[in-house]
C-alpha cells in the first residue's frame, strides 16, 4: 500500500501545475460602485463613459486574488489543552473529532489569481466606448470525498499503512487540476437608445499551462503481502510546453520534471454579451454573459483507464522507491505521450443586477446582484448598499450568499486627479488564532491604480 500511496502522491504532483472547470472569482461588490472604470469585467455594456474619457493601466491596474472552499483550517487544525494546534493525522485527535467536521460531500476548494499585465480604454464618438485588456488567469481546484479522509483515519489508527494480505482500501474520488492561460480582449459598447445601451467583448485565450489527475471508485485489496488488486477509473492529462518528463522505455518519470521550452500550449476564445439601461428617475437594470467560449489544450501526457481487478506486481528488490512509483503511476493511469488536442467550454458566467438611486439623494443607492456559473454551479447573490458624494467617491457594502456560504462585501472607488484607486474584498468572517483564520475559505480580493482622465463636467 505504501507503493500505491507514492503513485497517489505522484499524481497529485503532476496536478499541481499552473482546470478551467473552477471557474472566474471576480469580486462582484465593484458592480455597486458609481464611476468605476473595469465595470466591464461584470457587464462589457457598462463601460464608464459618462465619466471616463480615457484611462491606461500597467500590472498594478487590476490584481484579484480568491480562495474558496466548504473546509476551511479549522477542518485540518485542532487545538491542544497548551493552546497549540496539531494536525488532523496526529494520535491525539479521534477520528470522530474529524470526521463529524466534514461536510457530507467531502473537501472542495478552489481559487486562482487574475492579473492585468495591460490595458487602456477610450471614448468612440459622444456615447460609444472602446478597451482593450491583456490578463493572465491562473486556477486551482482539489477535491476529496469524505471517505477518502475517512481512509486516511482508518490508517493513522491502525498504526499506518499495511501491505499484509486481506488489507483493504476503498474510497470515491480524489483529484487535482490546475491551469495558466492569457487573455487578449477588445471591448465595445454603445448606444441604442435613451439609457440603453449594449456592449461586446471578444476574447482571444493563449494556454500557458494545464494539469489535472483524478481517481474515482478507487478499490485496493490485496491477495498477498505487498500485492494488491486495484479497482478504480484514472484519467489525467499534462498540457505544458514548458515542463518535459524523461522517459524511460514506456515509463514517463512524473517525479522529475525538467525545463521544456517556451511554447503555446492551449488555444481558445470567447465573448462576453451584455445590455445595460439606467433611467431618469434612478432605476438600473443589467444583465450579462460572460466566457461564452472555449478553450483547446495540448495534452503532451494524457492517459485515460478503468482498472478491473488489476494486479500491479511487488516492487522488484533492485528497484527503488522513485521507479516503482511512476511505474504504478503509468501503470494505473496508462500514460500516452502521443499529443492529443482536446476541446472543451469555458465556465459561462450569466448575472443581472438591479440599482435605484434615492430621489431625496442621487449620492445614495441600494441595489441586488445575482450571477450563476455553468459547470461549476457556483452562484453568487448579494444586496448592497452604496454612497457616492461625488465623482471622486464611492462606497459600497453589501452581504451576500454564495454557495460556499454567507459573505459580507465592501469595495471603494477614489480618482483624485488623473488616478484611480479601487481596493474591495469579500470575505467570510472568520475567528484568527495564531494569526490563522478559522472557517471555510470564502474570499476574494481585489485592488489597482491607474491612469483615468475624467470627462468635464457637463
Amino acid at each position: 500500500m505504501k507503493r500505491i500511496s507514492q503513485m497517489m502522491t505522484a499524481a497529485a504532483l503532476l496536478a499541481l501545475l499552473p482546470s478551467l472547470r473552477s471557474g472566474a472569482q471576480e469580486l462582484k461588490s465593484v458592480y455597486f460602485l458609481d464611476n468605476y472604470v473595469y465595470k466591464y469585467e461584470l457587464n462589457p455594456a457598462m463601460h464608464d463613459e459618462q465619466t471616463t474619457k480615457v484611462f491606461v493601466g500597467f500590472v498594478l491596474n487590476d490584481i484579484g486574488i480568491s480562495a474558496k472552499g466548504n473546509v476551511g483550517v479549522n477542518n485540518f487544525l485542532f487545538p491542544t489543552r497548551d493552546g497549540s494546534f496539531v494536525y488532523f493525522m496526529n494520535p491525539d485527535v479521534s477520528s470522530a473529532q474529524f470526521m463529524d467536521a466534514l461536510p457530507a460531500a467531502g473537501a472542495t476548494v478552489n481559487g486562482g489569481v487574475n492579473l492585468s499585465l495591460l490595458s487602456f480604454g477610450f471614448k468612440v464618438g459622444p456615447h460609444g466606448f472602446l478597451s482593450f485588456d491583456t490578463r493572465m488567469h491562473t486556477r486551482f481546484n482539489a477535491h476529496a470525498s469524505k471517505d477518502f479522509f475517512g481512509q486516511l483515519m482508518d490508517i493513522k489508527d491502525g498504526g499506518g499503512l499495511s501491505t499484509l494480505a486481506g488489507t483493504e482500501y476503498a474510497f470515491q474520488s480524489v483529484g487535482f487540476g490546475a491551469d495558466a492561460y492569457l487573455e487578449q480582449a477588445i471591448g465595445y459598447s454603445f448606444k441604442v437608445a435613451e439609457g440603453l445601451r449594449l456592449g461586446v467583448t471578444l476574447k482571444g485565450l493563449i494556454g500557458m499551462t494545464s494539469a489535472q489527475a483524478n481517481l474515482d471508485n478507487v478499490n485496493v485489496y490485496f491477495v498477498e503481502d505487498d500485492v494488491p488488486k486495484v479497482n478504480a477509473t484514472a484519467n489525467m492529462y499534462a498540457a505544458s510546453e514548458f515542463l518535459a518528463f524523461p522517459k524511460t522505455g514506456n515509463v514517463v518519470d512524473l517525479l522529475s520534471p525538467t525545463y521544456g521550452k517556451v511554447g503555446i500550449s492551449g488555444y481558445g476564445g470567447a465573448a462576453d454579451l451584455g445590455i445595460s439601461w439606467e433611467s431618469k428617475f434612478g432605476l438600473s437594470v443589467s444583465a450579462a454573459v460572460l466566457d461564452l467560449g472555449g478553450m483547446a489544450w495540448k495534452k503532451g501526457l494524457n492517459g485515460q483507464a478503468t482498472l478491473v481487478n488489476e494486479i500491479i506486481d511487488k516492487k522488484p528488490k533492485e528497484m527503488d522507491d522513485k521507479e516503482y512509483a511512476n511505474r504504478i503511476a503509468n501503470k494505473v493511469f496508462d500514460i500516452k505521450t502521443t499529443p492529443v488536442t482536446q476541446f472543451g467550454m469555458l465556465p459561462a458566467t450569466f448575472n443581472a443586477g438591479i440599482r435605484y438611486k434615492m430621489p431625496f439623494y442621487q449620492g445614495l443607492s441600494v441595489g441586488v446582484y445575482g450571477d450563476y456559473q455553468l459547470f461549476t454551479g457556483n452562484f453568487d447573490i448579494r444586496g448592497a448598499l452604496t454612497i457616492s458624494p461625488c465623482r471622486w467617491f464611492s462606497l459600497t457594502a453589501n452581504y451576500g450568499w454564495t454557495n460556499f456560504g454567507g459573505t459580507f462585501g465592501a469595495a471603494m472607488n477614489l480618482r483624485p486627479g488623473p488616478f484611480t484607486f479601487f481596493v474591495g474584498a469579500e470575505t467570510a468572517f472568520y475567528k484568527f488564532d495564531y494569526g490563522l483564520p478559522f472557517g471555510k475559505v470564502n474570499t476574494t480580493a481585489k485592488l489597482g491604480i491607474l491612469i483615468s482622465v475624467k470627462t468635464p463636467k457637463a
